[in-house]
């Protein structure tokens, strides 16, 4: 990041399309009105993101890793895009 942010947003709409598939290969939908959210962010810092809000519906408990995850970023309104993430582990009721 060029300049220093305290937050980022992440999400899904039309022009950035989320998309989901466990590690068998089942395809999830991201919600109607699923929009976009903002997250706390320390430039340089490792950080875990809980997942506060949800996107997708129907995932089923026997997903254990996302295989492909693609959702949107944005710094900014003029810098945004996607970010797709590989081989997440899924870590189900678990308190941050």
């Amino acid at each position: 990041m060029i300049a220093n942010k305290s937050s980022v947003r992440f999400g899904v709409n039309s022009s950035y399309p989320g998309l989901m598939i466990d590690q068998d290969g089942n395809t999830y939908k991201t919600q109607d009105g699923a929009g976009w959210y903002d997250y706390p962010v320390t430039e340089g810092v490792y950080m875990n993101m809980p997942v506060t809000k949800t996107w997708f519906v129907d995932v089923k408990k026997t997903a254990k890793t996302i295989q492909q995850l693609q959702i949107g970023i944005s710094s900014s309104y003029d810098n945004t895009g996607l970010i797709i993430l590989r081989n997440v582990p899924i870590q189900w009721d678990v308190e941050p």
